[in-house]
């Protein structure tokens, strides 16, 4: 089996276009189909829509909007991994912070993505 197989859908919230693109473009190479989003309000479309597996959401958005999007999430028992930014020992979102490490970010996710199972 391949990872294409257990292809998994993420939406991406990052207002830097550059940054979105290049990680949308990474994480579909390892299999994931990704909606991005420069905000909450697209991803919030998105997960409504789509009901992905796992939202992804930069650091640089405003931590009332990403306090706002984690409430939303948890009422559809959707994950959260925040990325980039400084490490932030008080959230309890897990968080890959600046720089990306992206070997870790794949490996956040797929043991996240893991404990639910393939759907």
């Amino acid at each position: 089996m391949s990872k294409h197989d257990l292809q998994r859908t993420l939406v991406l919230i990052d207002p830097d276009r550059g940054v979105r693109d290049a990680l949308a473009e990474l994480l579909a190479i390892e299999g994931h189909e990704i909606l991005p989003a420069a905000g909450v309000q697209c991803a919030i479309k998105h997960v409504a829509r789509a009901h992905p597996h796992l939202v992804l959401v930069a650091a640089s958005l405003p931590a009332i909007e990403r306090q706002r999007l984690a409430l939303r999430l948890k009422e559809w028992a959707t994950p959260m991994i925040v990325i980039g930014g400084p490490p932030d020992p008080a959230s309890d979102q897990p968080m890959v912070p600046s720089p990306i490490d992206v070997t870790r970010l794949i490996a956040l996710i797929g043991s996240m993505l893991g404990s639910q199972g393939a759907t």
